[in-house]
């Protein structure tokens, strides 16, 4: 059976490789339109945000842009999913919010799963957290019915690949997660290891000293100061570059505002890179988040390590660091009824 031939006027080929790029162009003026909100854009995933001290005005903006998004779709011959639509606030607030749009009301959701990620109105990402331990969990249970008839080369082949895997998508986004979820990461990379060496004695340090590797958070740290070098030497995208401040150069105080400095001293400031560590208002409030740990990290490498030539040098380098001294809240000790230990 063959179906019959028919005339289209709008679309591109599915599965090509000129679609996405036609498709961009096609999405490329809906920028232009919204007035009070910003719009992130993921292919045909379109996402309106505003933030401010006002709820009932940010509530405003949205519902405010989303009708012009709604009216471009339509006049532009797109359809809109009405189920995939979903409201998400974080902040303070005394109600239950709900937005109206056209004819429809989208209420407040406790979570929102936004490109693969389950962002929480808290922006914990403890439920995604969550859901990625199930998954990895579920993927050793698979393995383990088998591991017994294969080779340690090809155990650890697999667990590298259907668990660790597991965690690899967007670590910078989900890394600054609480000791209970990391502990949970961590027992489920334990039980990975004793499966791939059927080692059922070492303790979890000794296992990753076998596998000549680290843990997921120090893996994640590791992916920070990438990130941080992409930053440093402007290869990263400019809405990720803006979460982090250059430091001031020390020449710059009150009493010497009119500084010469002679070809040594401009050679001496161009060597170092450093940048600017946001304050916090406590001890533990503000430390968990990318624009505070990111310099932080940074700063602290040798001026050789962040002077690679390429990211690909710097990656290598990256490879032998193990961040015994970093100050994060997972890192730092922690004592029941005194606190953090530095």
């Amino acid at each position: 059976m063959y179906s019959t031939w028919e005339e289209l006027l709008t679309g591109v080929p599915q599965g090509s490789v000129l679609g996405p790029l036609l498709f961009n162009i096609y999405l490329n003026d809906i920028f232009y339109f919204v007035e009070y909100t910003e719009v992130c854009n993921f292919a045909d995933d379109t996402t309106p945000n505003s933030c401010g001290y006002d709820v009932n005005e940010v509530l405003t903006d949205v519902e405010h842009d989303s009708t012009i998004l709604l009216e471009w779709f339509r006049d532009n011959f797109m359809t809109l999913n009405a189920d995939k639509c979903h409201l998400l606030f974080s902040g303070h607030k005394h109600e239950h919010m709900f937005a109206s749009l056209s004819d429809e009301t989208i209420w407040e959701e406790n979570a929102v799963k936004l490109l693969g990620i389950l962002i929480d109105s808290n922006l914990t990402f403890n439920d995604h957290l969550k859901i990625i331990c199930k998954k990895a969990s579920q993927k050793l249970t698979a393995i383990s019915r088998f591991c017994h008839i294969l080779s340690e080369n090809k155990r650890i082949i697999l667990l590298k690949t259907f668990f660790e895997s597991q965690f690899n998508y967007c670590p910078l986004i989900w890394m600054f997660c609480n000791k209970t979820i990391n502990r949970k990461i961590d027992r489920l990379h334990e039980r990975a290891l004793r499966l791939a060496y059927k080692d059922y004695v070492s303790n979890f340090h000794e296992l990753l000293e076998k596998d000549k590797s680290v843990t997921i958070h120090k893996r994640n740290l590791r992916a920070l100061v990438i990130e941080m070098y992409k930053i440093d030497h402007k290869i990263s995208p400019s809405f990720i570059r803006e979460l982090v401040v250059k430091e001031d150069s020390a020449y710059n105080t009150r009493a010497t505002t009119n500084v010469v400095l002679d070809a040594n001293d401009r050679a001496e400031i161009s060597k170092k890179s450093s940048n600017k560590v946001p304050k916090i208002n406590t001890v533990s409030f503000g430390k968990e988040s990318f624009r505070w740990l990111g310099p932080k990290l940074w700063n602290s490498l040798p001026e050789e390590t962040k002077h690679a030539k390429s990211l690909e040098v710097f990656r290598q380098k990256v490879k032998s660091m193990t961040f015994d001294q970093c100050p994060c809240n997972l890192c730092r000790e922690y004592v029941h009824g005194v606190g953090y230990i530095d």
